[in-house]
């Protein structure tokens, strides 16, 4: 938030700084990289870089930094350094979600560090942090946690406050599992809007899980646009798991997992909404379709440019099918009956199409191969 700066000022900006392991990197001397915010009044304005250390380091630290601007009043607030990677799956993308697996009390506290729990008003619940072992086990590392004869709502809320950027689609899934049969509430996963002043707005739900001896993924989906119909005033999201009602029983959680990009499959359709035109997968490769007036598939483009174009009789029988992306070509001959009688090998080649192979068969009176 900025009163009074300059354009024509210096620097307004928070900074990290990169202290390396070796005297002999960079003469010595620590690297910085900045991330700048707007110089003219306003409210709260979210920044953000990522960068790439080149070299080992032995700290961080971080800044922020008003430079020549001599009326300018500016605040800071929610200041997060995260550590990334690579992602070379879809699910190996940085996880938003602290302390994900409930595998930490650094704080010596006797429960997972970066969850806050929250018991509705003048009731109780039995929440635990629970060590795996061969009678009860997590889904993965060496801690879980567990719901039980909650007599209201009753969540453990993830310390992570994201604020929504346009455009962005957030994913979060979590393990679960039932002792036994859930009655009532059950287990969900869920996003809570706040406003600027960390007021609470609206949610976003999973489906429910009331008995699944195993453990189960579940999954909620929030897009930017879809956080603002909920209200408009949402300007961050958190992450949540535990109960929406009193529930007999006992919930299990483990594994929380939450993403800033989609995991499902998404499907375009024409205007009339008869046919799938577009397909996407979770890596942001789609595949366009597009009909004849038949409703045939005419033609396919596929996500890195190449296309395959079908051809049909009036029977709606595919009699040609061209992959331009290999200038193969297959032409289909059929029978009286339908039977498939030639198929040919083509291709394209300088712009003539040059014969390579073709499959020939015969069909008896009974339409049976000879």
């Amino acid at each position: 938030m900025a009163q009074g700066v300059s354009s024509s000022g210096g620097a307004y900006q928070v900074l990290l700084r990169v202290d390396y392991k070796e005297q002999a990197i960079n003469n010595g001397q620590p690297d910085w990289f900045g991330a700048n915010f707007n110089k003219y009044d306003h409210p709260w304005e979210y920044t953000e870089r990522s960068v790439v250390i080149p070299n080992a380091f032995k700290s961080l630290g971080i800044y922020v930094k008003l430079e020549n601007q001599p009326n300018a009043t500016v605040w800071f607030d929610e200041i997060v350094v995260r550590a990334s990677s690579v992602s070379n799956a879809i699910m190996s993308e940085y996880n938003l979600a602290q302390n994900n697996s409930f595998e930490y009390d650094q704080e010596k506290a006797g429960t997972p560090d970066q969850w806050q729990l929250y018991i509705q008003d003048k009731t109780t619940a039995n929440v635990q942090w629970l060590t795996s072992n061969q009678d009860n086990k997590s889904f993965i590392g060496d801690h879980f946690v567990s719901f039980s004869n909650t007599g209201g709502w009753t969540f453990y809320g993830n310390k992570q406050n994201e604020p929504l950027k346009a455009g962005e689609t957030y994913v979060a899934t979590a393990m679960i599992r039932t002792a036994a049969k859930v009655t009532s509430g059950g287990g969900i996963i869920k996003f809570d809007l706040y406003d600027g002043s960390g007021n609470y707005l609206g949610e976003k739900v999973s489906k429910t899980i009331t008995k699944s001896e195993d453990w189960t993924r579940v999954l909620v989906v929030l897009t930017y646009d879809e956080a603002k119909r909920i209200n408009a005033a949402a300007i961050s999201i958190k992450l949540s798991i535990g109960t929406l009602a009193p529930t007999a029983g006992t919930l299990y959680f483990d594994a929380v997992n939450w993403l800033t990009k989609p995991v499902l499959t998404r499907l375009g359709y024409d205007t009339n909404k008869n046919y799938v035109t577009l397909i996407t997968n979770p890596l942001g490769y789609s595949v366009s379709l597009a009909r004849n007036s038949r409703g045939n598939l005419a033609s396919v483009i596929l996500p890195r440019g190449g296309k395959i174009i079908y051809g049909y009789d009036t029977l709606d029988r595919p009699t040609y099918i061209e992959n331009q992306a290999t200038n193969a070509i297959y032409q289909i001959i059929y029978d009286k009956n339908g039977n498939i009688l030639n198929l040919g090998f083509y291709e394209l080649v300088n712009g003539n199409v040059v014969w390579k192979s073709q499959m020939k068969q015969t069909f008896n009176e009974r339409n049976q191969i000879r």
